[in-house]
């Protein structure tokens, strides 16, 4: 499913990734990668609250994330920015 969901990433059909990752997540809950991929998904949407939900869920589960980690810290970027 993941792979499914980064064919509509990378085809642009953002919301349509975005339902294949929340399906992927219901099926295996503990799997950091998907909410890291799910994070993505939101990014590119600019729903940056969602994304860095994500992200951080991806990254208490996987420590080691330092996809997320980056993002985070992107994220805070622009959301300080927008106050």
């Amino acid at each position: 499913l993941n792979r499914v969901g980064y064919d509509f990433l990378f085809r642009n059909q953002l919301k349509s990734a975005v339902d294949v990752f929340k399906l992927a997540i219901s099926t295996d809950p503990e799997n950091a990668n998907l909410y890291d991929s799910l994070g993505e998904a939101y990014y590119k949407l600019k729903e940056y609250e969602k994304s860095k939900a994500n992200y951080e869920k991806s990254l208490k589960l996987n420590p080691n994330n330092s996809n997320a980690k980056n993002y985070i810290k992107e994220i805070n970027q622009i959301l300080s920015n927008n106050k």
